[in-house]
């Protein structure tokens, strides 16, 4: 687990999650529930990218893609 933090809220997510994906480019959120949708550049699945498993994960460090 890794913690994802913005100026609005933080939030504990897997470290291969779309939250620290390069190509997950938007988050949707509201202020009573958090994070609820999420845009991939590559439209891929999102549940799996957040459950950690998604086959195109690309980390935001150089390296990072394993």
């Amino acid at each position: 687990m890794k913690e994802y933090k913005c100026e609005y809220y933080k939030v504990m997510a897997h470290e291969r999650s779309c939250f620290f994906c390069r190509k997950c480019t938007d988050i949707w959120w509201d202020y009573t529930n958090g994070p609820y949708m999420f845009f991939c550049t590559d439209g891929k699945d999102i549940d799996t990218g957040l459950s950690g498993e998604c086959e195109g994960f690309e980390g935001e460090e150089k390296g990072e893609n394993t």
